[in-house]
């Protein structure tokens, strides 16, 4: 199961680099929807890594993370794969939806299992 909470934490994490470019552009047509998502993404980011690391080195990962290492993690693997593909705002911003629905499910189901 923490493999599967990893994927979905870069899959999701990776999404919202890239709905960040459109959100500086103002180009996203629910930006307020989107700042919601990228809360509640990084409080299952830590969530998730607190319950699978502990408190301490959870902590100190989560903050690497949100002080910049996710976004040059992604910008070299997902993000250019985002930009081949060429997606359009719209697409990207409910994917992005997607998968945080999809990680706070897989965070409940984890917690609970």
């Amino acid at each position: 199961m923490n493999t599967i909470i990893a994927v979905m934490a870069v899959v999701t994490i990776s999404f919202w680099a890239y709905c960040n470019v459109f959100y500086k552009r103002n180009l996203l047509k629910y930006p307020v929807g989107y700042l919601v998502f990228a809360l509640i993404q990084w409080l299952l980011v830590l969530i998730n890594s607190i319950w699978i690391w502990g408190w301490l080195i959870g902590a100190i990962v989560f903050l690497i993370l949100m002080l910049g290492g996710a976004i040059l993690i992604t910008n070299f693997i997902t993000n250019q794969l985002f930009r081949l593909l060429k997606m359009s705002p719209d697409i990207a911003l409910a994917l992005f939806g997607i998968f945080v629905w999809l990680f706070g499910i897989s965070t409940v189901i984890k917690i609970f299992i």
